[in-house]
Parts: C-alpha cells; structure tokens; sequence
C-alpha cells in the first residue's frame, strides 16, 4: 500500500543513525546525542504518522471504489436480467405486422446497447483500479468482473439467437401471408362467379328451348367448378395445418363456399327438370 521507495528511502537515511555504537565520550557528547535522538524520534514520529494518513487515504480510496463498483454492477445486472428476460420470450406472432414490429423493437435494443457497453467498460476500469491495490474480495457485493464478462458474453449470443429466432417467425409470417392471399383470390373469384351464375339462372328469357339449352350449359359450368372448389378446400386445409384461423383478405371461408355452390348445383338442376317438365 504504502510506496516501498519512499520507505526504503527514509529507513536508509536513518539506518546509519540506528547503528551507530558512539554513546558519548563526555558531557557535551552525550548531550549533543540525545538532542540528536529526539529528532529521530521526532522523525520517526511523524513519518509514521504520515504513512498511517497516507493508508487511511488509501483504504477511503478503495472503500469508495468497492462501493461505486457494487452500486453499478448491481444496476448492470438488474437491466441484464430484464434484457434477458424480453430476449427469450417465445416469439408468437399472427401476422406479418406483428413481427416486422417485434424486429422493429429488437433492432431499438440493438442501438441502445452501446450505452450498456459504456457501462460495462466503466466497470473494468473501476475493476482493474481496484485490483491494483492487491486487496480481496469486494464486500458490498457478490459480482466479480469475471461474473460480469461472462453475463456480457451470454448477452451477445442470447442476441444473435434472437436475431435467427425472429428472422424464421419473418418467413413464416410471410409464408402464412402468402397463403392467405393465394386463399382469398380464389375464394373471391369463386364466390363472385357463383353469385353472377345464380343471378343469370335466375334472370332466365328467351324461348323454353333456349333456356333449357342455356340452363344445361350453365349448370354444367357449375359441376366443372367443383374443381375450383377442391383446390379452394385443398388452401384451406394447408391454412389449418399453418394454425392460420384468420384471412384478412377475404371474408369466405370453405364451408361457406361449400354450401353455396351445393345449392348452385341444386337449383340449376331443379330449374333443368322444371324447364323439362314444360
């Protein structure tokens, strides 16, 4: 603690002193002696006092450096385990807004890492000041630097597992989206053919050898349509598969399409026979 050049130094002076075999020969001698002693032990006196105050100053030094090292490695922790704890949240998302927001957020935090990193290079300074003491453990805390490096190691690769985790939610939700369009136009264009056909079939003119004629052709589109039908069916199951229960871009769903071009089919064949029966 205490600089060994300067105590080297003053012991040096003084040794010659401390040896010395001369007690006096006479009166004045001896006298001349003591005077001398006394001011060595003056000396002694006050350079010990000054050593003590100088490892007083010292101990204050890294009292206070144990104290600020403890306060930030405390708060370096508690914003770790929140950092840590948003991270790892599972990632579930239903749509491609939700998670271009979640990367959005990710890409924020990223930025904002590099006042962490002031942080945690404040820390190894305040760390390396104080093992420059040679002093034990610090005991206002149970944070080590060695401790803090390796939660600083474990931050970066919870990262870059986030930043693949979210990356494969972005190509899910992008092939989820794309179902659901691929979905929706052929679910619109079906619904709206057959919503035409009915009105046409239903709007019937013309001589009864002509709507007969027309209502057969008709309904014959309509069974030739059970083939648009199926592959609508066939998206819609791969969308159940995906957990995909919602579709923006339409508001029909199989079922729906199912039962619309069943009576489609029903009534052009009602309409065929009654027309037949005339």
């Amino acid at each position: 603690m205490w600089k060994a050049d300067v105590v080297e130094s003053w012991i040096a002076d003084k040794e010659s002193h401390v040896r010395s075999e001369d007690f006096g020969r006479d009166l004045s001698s001896v006298q001349t002696l003591l005077t001398k002693q006394e001011t060595f032990d003056a000396g002694l006196a006050a350079f010990s006092k000054l050593r003590l105050l100088h490892m007083l100053d010292q101990f204050k030094q890294i009292e206070d450096l144990f104290l600020i090292f403890a306060k930030k490695a405390s708060a370096f922790n508690s914003w770790f385990e929140n950092a840590e704890e948003d991270l790892t949240d599972p990632v579930r998302c239903n749509s491609v807004e939700e998670i271009r927001a979640l990367r959005e957020a990710h890409a924020q935090f990223q930025q904002s890492l590099s006042s962490a990193r002031s942080d945690f290079e404040a820390l190894a300074s305040l760390d390396k000041q104080i093992k420059s003491f040679n002093v034990g453990p610090n005991p206002y805390t149970w944070f080590t630097m060695e401790a803090l490096e390796d939660t600083w190691r474990n931050l970066q690769k919870i990262i870059q597992e986030r930043d693949v985790e979210l990356a494969k939610e972005a190509q899910r939700q992008e092939e989820n989206d794309r179902l659901r369009l691929e979905f929706a136009k052929h679910a619109n264009a079906l619904h709206d053919w057959l919503t035409d056909t009915r009105m046409w079939l239903l709007d019937g003119s013309g001589t009864l050898e002509d709507q007969l004629e027309a209502t057969k052709r008709k309904a014959a589109e309509v069974r030739a349509k059970r083939a648009d039908l199926k592959r609508i069916e066939d998206l819609g199951a791969q969308l159940e598969e995906h957990l995909i229960l919602d579709n923006r871009y339409t508001e029909h769903s199989t079922v729906g399409l199912a039962q619309q071009w069943d009576q489609l089919d029903q009534l052009g064949m009602r309409m065929q026979h009654n027309l037949e029966q005339q």
